[in-house]
């Protein structure tokens, strides 16, 4: 499928204790915030754990992304349903290539926005 301006795409995702820790030993970034619950018995879930909602488009549509700029508004939680929504904001033609421009939110299922994305990237013609 071809992505286009103005197109959506959403998802989401609900981050276990476990996924946490799997992400913690693979990228060897461990943190005390992380390991120790709220008093809910929520962890805090790793930005970069979060901000690869927003990198699934890049997978399931064979971009390349070459830049990537991210606010983290607000801290996400194990266990709660976090939503992503890209927007394709240009696709563009230059030098023979097929660049893409994309806005992203991350909000959780109440409506909190957790993070604000920007990616730049390359469709690749596979």
């Amino acid at each position: 499928m071809r992505l286009n301006t103005g197109d959506k795409i959403v998802y989401e995702r609900t981050f276990t204790e476990k996924d946490l820790n799997e992400f913690a030993e693979l990228s060897s970034f461990w943190g005390k915030h992380h390991e120790v619950p709220n008093d809910k018995g929520e962890y805090l879930l790793q930005g970069l754990m979060t901000a690869s909602l927003t990198n699934k488009i890049g997978g399931d549509y064979d971009i390349l992304v070459y830049r990537m700029e991210f606010d983290f508004v607000n801290k996400a939680y194990t266990g709660r349903k976090l939503i992503c929504e890209n927007i394709v904001d240009k696709v563009y033609d230059k030098n023979g290539k097929n660049f893409i421009d994309i806005s992203s939110e991350v909000f959780e299922e109440n409506n909190k926005t957790v993070l604000k994305a920007k990616l730049f990237g390359i469709l690749l013609d596979l």
